[in-house]
């Protein structure tokens, strides 16, 4: 992962009131770590927008190259922050079983989110 984008990452999820959901990336006014990642490559390019599927009433994030995320990163956002795969599913840190989306999908506090994003940032 590029370290600029880590430490952006850690930043937002640092500032302001931030609420978080599980198993996807957005509900309403809520993100997981993921979600705030699109927020941050949207605020940081100008690109990419929030969907709502009006049937089902998920939301998706697009990315400017049209990929879409719903509980993954779209390609593109993973692309941007320099990260090889969107669904993170590669080990973090010495336990090999954590995994970033595994940390994102559970009540883990921000405080252990912001821990592997460090690891992943080489910060």
């Amino acid at each position: 992962m590029r370290k600029d984008i880590a430490v952006a990452w850690i930043h937002y999820l640092s500032t302001g009131k931030k609420y978080k959901t599980i198993a996807k990336m957005r509900e309403d006014r809520a993100r997981c770590p993921l979600g705030h990642l699109c927020d941050l490559y949207h605020a940081l390019t100008g690109q990419g927008l929030w969907e709502q599927d009006a049937y089902t009433g998920k939301w998706f994030f697009v990315d400017a190259q049209n990929n879409r995320g719903h509980e993954f990163l779209p390609r593109g956002v993973a692309q941007w922050a320099g990260i090889e795969e969107p669904d993170f599913k590669r080990p973090i840190g010495d336990n090999e079983q954590e995994y970033l989306s595994d940390v994102s999908d559970t009540t883990a506090g921000w405080r252990d989110t912001k821990r592997v994003i460090e690891q992943l940032g080489a910060i």
